[in-house]
């Protein structure tokens, strides 16, 4: 295996749950157009679909390997996954998010894949939401397997801190790599005010935007609707614009029916054009109730949109207050309503904003450079390999 490196591309297996719209599969796309020519790649996961799917499926052998929507009770999926790694032999598994993890990793380790990596995405522990928790048992396998294996990946400060504190993994084991997002061309301001206009804004709106799952306990857009509410109730034309689709998108439909903002609030649905969307935007608000690295407000940062966030998990490693953006308390209608206000009366501050952000995004977070981040993490694993074996 060893001298076969020297002579083919190292090849890489992602393994994921599944490839919808969230920040793991956006990773995936930025390794399959960044990780550089001496890598081969492919992914695997339970099922795939929409256009992340569809440019993934351009760029490297996508491989939907279950039948049922989880693979870990599904004997097939084990089976197709011993078979891709049986013909392919990947030299390096790179599982991510806690079922890809336990699917992928496990199956790496058992098949002796010389480097298997997991990945955290989110700063599970005991302040954590009830949801975003794991359980003793899953803790446990998570241990287990970073002690069997090349360690985990954690994408932000905070993931790698849980990772140590509440999980436990011995910092040997912990490897940190911070997000990053591809880069995006916004489109022409005729084009933005032309969507604008389609989508039913006034020209003269200032329109506020939110981009995520629709998961309100953890994004709360609800805070940001209700923000909008006392903004117009205090004679400011401020709209919301929130792009993304998920469980609860039909009750923040109908909580802006009940503050009457109908006409003020679109709710867009899962869209990719982010050059577009964020276009639209006068403003960019993560509203999170938690977080670990939002990539939507590094994106926001990018696009030159001047950025609200509140001060969750890693968005203190992602923006700094006053400079970069406005940083606020979570679960907050009130201190949103202060910072747009803060924008309104004051144009300069929301220029430098938008200027400061988007050189700080572009420097400290693009694809590229996680690309190369992920891509010394692969070359020093295999290098520690190789040493282990020479000194056996």
């Amino acid at each position: 295996m060893d001298g076969a490196l020297v002579t083919r591309k190292i090849r890489v297996l992602h393994v994921v749950p599944y490839v919808l719209s969230g920040g793991v599969e956006r990773r995936r796309l930025v390794l399959a157009k960044h990780l550089g020519d001496d890598f081969e790649q492919q992914l695997a996961c339970y099922t795939a679909r929409g256009p992340i799917a569809d440019e993934l499926s351009s760029l490297l052998p996508l491989h939907a390997l279950s039948v049922r929507g989880k693979a870990l009770l599904s004997p097939k999926a084990h089976l197709r996954m011993h078979w891709l790694l049986t013909r392919w032999r990947p030299d390096i598994v790179h599982a991510a998010i806690f079922d890809g993890m336990f699917w992928g990793g496990l199956a790496g380790w058992l098949h002796r894949i010389p480097v298997v990596l997991l990945e955290e995405t989110s700063s599970v522990g005991p302040k954590e939401p009830k949801e975003r928790q794991r359980s003793s048992r899953a803790a446990m396998a998570v241990r287990a397997l970073a002690k069997r294996t090349d360690g985990i990946v954690g994408v932000a400060p905070k993931v790698r801190d849980a990772l140590l504190m509440h999980q436990q993994i011995p910092e040997a084991k912990v490897h940190l790599v911070m997000n990053g997002v591809s880069g995006f061309d916004v489109a022409p301001r005729p084009e933005a005010r032309a969507e604008r206009r389609r989508l039913g804004f006034d020209d003269d709106a200032y329109v506020l935007g939110g981009v995520g799952r629709m998961h309100d306990h953890h994004k709360r857009f609800s805070d940001l609707l209700r923000s909008v509410r006392a903004l117009r109730d205090r004679g400011r034309n401020v709209c919301a614009l929130i792009v993304g689709d998920g469980q609860d998108l039909e009750s923040l439909k109908a909580l802006a029916g009940e503050l009457d903002l109908s006409r003020h609030a679109v709710f867009t649905g899962r869209r990719e054009d982010r050059g577009l969307f964020f276009a639209m935007m006068d403003a960019f608000v993560l509203s999170s109730a938690t977080e670990a690295a939002p990539l939507s407000l590094i994106e926001g940062m990018m696009s030159g949109r001047p950025c609200i966030a509140t001060v969750v998990g890693g968005v203190k490693d992602i923006a700094e207050h006053e400079s970069s953006a406005l940083l606020i308390p979570p679960l907050s209608p009130p201190a949103i309503t202060a910072a747009v206000e803060r924008l309104l009366d004051d144009p300069q501050l929301a220029s430098s904003l938008a200027a400061a952000g988007k050189e700080r995004a572009v420097r400290k977070f693009s694809g590229q450079r996680y690309a190369r981040d992920v891509a010394k993490l692969y070359h020093g694993r295999l290098a520690a390999r190789r040493e282990r074996r020479r000194s056996r």
